[in-house]
């Protein structure tokens, strides 16, 4: 049996649901907030037009779009329709096959990544925020999302959550950071509820179910 967070299926969040869910009111926002000519990583970001989105707007920037599920053919049509500074980059969290390099990254971004490896088990979601927050720069940013919800239906069932931290407070107290990380985003309700939501979650745990 395949753990969760391989079985959920990628969906195509839209730019604005995913700017909103990180605090921004809109693209354009998160855009204005990278650094000059920022390395920005964005995990588990499926088929999300995020990146492309805010890459588009700044062509000074190299944006990083990594997620296991892309395959040679998929890459390359996401390439072809991408502008020249962002890139897709078929690898996992946990343990990557063409690791980047500590300290390269000044930004990272993940959303719904956490909570569904938290599903399959809290030491491997903590694992994977580390991997994360450990590519930042000095001055870098760390913001990862729980489950989000689809603009038409009840937002109320389940609230988009999100930690951000920087580079600072992270090396600080590591152990720490991460579990207040997994404990933000996490999903505190038993599956079977999720599998009756109608959110995206909902729709996550159905397929998820039927995979097995």
């Amino acid at each position: 049996m395949k753990p969760m967070y391989e079985l959920a299926p990628s969906t195509h969040r839209s730019a604005k649901l995913l700017s909103r869910t990180y605090g921004y009111r809109k693209p354009s926002d998160v855009a204005s907030s990278l650094p000059s000519e920022a390395v920005v990583a964005d995990f588990g970001s499926g088929f999300s037009k995020f990146g492309i989105n805010i890459a588009t707007r700044r062509p000074d920037i190299l944006w990083l779009n990594i997620d296991p599920i892309y395959t040679k053919k998929s890459t390359h049509k996401l390439q072809s329709r991408a502008p020249e500074n962002i890139r897709f980059l078929a690898d996992s969290v946990l343990d990557p096959e063409d690791p980047l390099a500590e300290g390269s990254i000044d930004r990272v971004f993940s959303t719904a990544l956490l909570p569904h490896i938290e599903f399959t088990s809290h030491e491997l979601a903590l694992t994977a925020f580390h991997n994360m927050a450990t590519l930042l720069k000095e001055d870098g940013v760390i913001s990862v999302g729980g489950f989000t919800n689809y603009p038409n239906v009840h937002l109320g069932f389940l609230p988009n959550k999100t930690f951000s931290t920087t580079a600072e407070d992270y090396h600080l107290q590591p152990d720490l950071t991460a579990e207040l990380a997994i404990s933000a985003v996490k999903v505190a309700v038993p599956l079977s509820y999720l599998q009756r939501g109608a959110n995206v979650a909902g729709h996550y745990m159905r397929l998820n179910t039927q995979s097995r």
